[in-house]
């Protein structure tokens, strides 16, 4: 299952507000055609946020179901305050944008599963 990151660039003031943005946001869609979204979690540590997704499908129609989500809509406009940069948060075209801009590059990814049967050859 393909998981990705995606940052937050949350002015340096503003770091508590949106921390309760977050838990106080809700669920984003699960489900819609091909796409399955299997967990969300933000992490944050010195004002920076990072949001990791798992999720099974395309990551662009992927995108597109959450740029449509009620949820997402919400979270985007409440954090329209505290983030750097200039996103419309109230378009899809403007939460395409958030997505493209701030979909963080896998560097090594890494699974329990993917060594399971290769602990090295029997003695």
């Amino acid at each position: 299952m393909p998981r990705y990151a995606l940052l937050y660039p949350v002015k340096p003031d503003k770091a508590e507000i949106a921390k309760r943005i977050f838990v106080g946001s809700g669920d984003p869609p699960l489900r819609e055609g091909g796409i399955r979204l299997h967990s969300t979690s933000v992490f944050s540590k010195n004002g920076q946020f990072v949001r990791i997704l798992d999720l099974d499908g395309d990551l662009t129609a992927a995108v597109e179901m959450l740029s449509r989500a009620t949820a997402v809509h919400d979270v985007g406009r409440q954090m329209s305050q505290v983030f750097e940069g200039d996103y419309d948060f109230t378009t899809l075209d403007g939460l395409r944008a958030f997505f493209a801009d701030n979909l963080m590059t896998t560097v090594t990814d890494r699974r329990a599963e993917a060594s399971v049967g290769h602990e090295g050859a029997a003695a």
